[in-house]
């Protein structure tokens, strides 16, 4: 196995993402029968380490392009054409409208997927996480959820108003709280969900592939954008 291609910071997530991007093209090419299809359990895990590289480079600064541009913006606004095919029509439900951009969609996305939790279906709280879609046995979609004021599919409790007042004064939704007994809780959770049809899922996590390996290009420029960069040869 060649070693990993260091970007000029010493780290390895260029060459990372580019390689998983080249496991999902090369599982496309396996013969397998329906029933041990599993294409989207291998997009899940490579979506989630993909995120985890996304977010972090994103809030350090560290973003491969060094400017944004029409392969991405996190700032561009859902309803609007994306490099990434993100849109409303995949926002099933998010009564805090935190999923108006590009950026705000693979947060919540992101947090569905590394903190998820034990999801009671039935609750009308439902609980951060991901659960995959049925017909006939055969998984047809995922449903994400970012619920982070809600825990094990119950209402978010504080001690005293004090403690509430804290954890709502810099959040931008309009909470409504509400005294229970001797506690206080919020009767208005944030809750986001969002569900990608198999897919959808595919396509997202191969395009994120194909936007943070776009370092692993040789003598990058740090602006070209090569759409057919899982076909080259970097190490040429």
């Amino acid at each position: 196995m060649a070693e990993y291609f260091l970007e000029p910071n010493g780290q390895i997530h260029a060459d990372l993402a580019f390689r998983l991007g080249k496991i999902i093209e090369q599982y496309d090419s396996v013969d397998k029968s329906e029933l041990f299809n599993f294409d989207s359990s291998l997009c899940l895990c490579i979506l989630q380490n993909l995120l985890t590289i996304y977010d972090e480079k994103d809030k350090n600064g560290g973003f491969p392009l060094t400017r944004e541009n029409e392969y991405y913006d996190k700032n561009c606004n859902i309803h609007k054409k994306n490099y990434l095919n993100i849109s409303k029509n995949l926002v099933e439900f998010d009564n805090n409208e935190s999923i108006i951009t590009v950026g705000d969609f693979l947060k919540n996305l992101r947090n569905a997927m590394s903190h998820p939790t034990a999801i009671n279906l039935k609750s009308k709280f439902p609980s951060t996480g991901y659960f995959s879609n049925s017909e006939s046995k055969k998984i047809k979609s995922y449903t994400f959820i970012n619920s982070p004021d809600v825990y094990k599919s119950s209402l978010r409790f504080f001690h005293d108003e004090k403690e509430s007042y804290n954890f709502i004064k810099n959040k931008e939704h309009d909470f409504k709280i509400k005294k229970v007994g001797f506690k206080y809780c919020i009767t208005n959770p944030r809750i986001t969900i969002i569900n990608l049809k198999v897919n959808e899922l595919k396509k997202i996590t191969l395009k994120l592939a194909k936007l943070l390996s776009q370092p692993v290009q040789k003598n990058w420029d740090g602006l070209t954008f090569n759409d057919n960069i899982l076909n080259i040869d970097y190490a040429a």
